[in-house]
């Protein structure tokens, strides 16, 4: 499985607007392209960052479904009145779900970077973790999204919202003993609204 990630930078006013464009017509518009598998979006409302992230069956569905994305994602670029947009790929190499997310829902996000010989430590080391990710207060999901080529990882860990800041000592440390397994450093964590669950990623440990 590989995934597609859109980060924009949006407006304020173009938030609840752009997340209803995805829901209304981004979707609906994926779904017609061949490998698509799902879609999830983050919204942190403070920095107006919002990631947009699409499932695809594989790494060829993926890179053909370049072109026909491409002005998809310029018009919801657009929409949520974006001030910039980036877009990254990547293989999905842990995905797990204790159950289907309460809503509200928030989702704390971790990227992590290091060599990229010892990506196969990291994955594994992330595997091993997921029983103890799984007993933290709140947990319902985790992902962990990776680049091979460039050391590359971004780790998502979901929980209902009102349980985030007893987990979030609890993950911290997990996600340090993870990183420190492969070398690895922690570049960013960043918490977000899980405002679209749709991922449909099957489950990977």
């Amino acid at each position: 499985m590989f995934a597609r990630t859109t980060t924009v930078i949006a407006r304020q006013p173009g938030i609840d607007r752009g997340i209803k464009y995805v829901k209304d017509v981004v979707m609906p518009a994926l779904q017609n392209i061949p490998g698509f598998v799902g879609l999830s979006t983050l919204v942190d409302r403070a920095t107006g960052r919002c990631i947009i992230t699409s499932s695809w069956q594989s790494a060829d569905s993926l890179r053909m479904s370049e072109g026909q994305v491409r002005g998809i994602r310029d018009r919801c670029g657009a929409t949520f009145d974006a001030i910039e947009t980036s877009v990254d790929q990547w293989e999905v190499a842990v995905m797990h779900r204790a159950r289907p997310s309460e809503e509200p829902a928030g989702a704390s996000v971790s990227w992590l970077e290091g060599d990229p010989a010892t990506m196969g430590a990291l994955i594994d080391a992330y595997r091993a973790a997921v029983p103890r990710l799984e007993q933290l207060p709140g947990f319902t999901s985790t992902s962990l999204l990776v680049d091979r080529r460039s050391g590359r990882a971004v780790s998502t860990v979901v929980y209902d919202a009102a349980a985030m800041a007893k987990a979030r000592p609890h993950e911290s440390a997990i996600r340090t003993a993870i990183a420190d397994v492969a070398g690895a450093y922690v570049i960013e964590v960043a918490e977000f609204e899980l405002a679209i669950s749709q991922l449909r990623v099957p489950e990977l440990v």
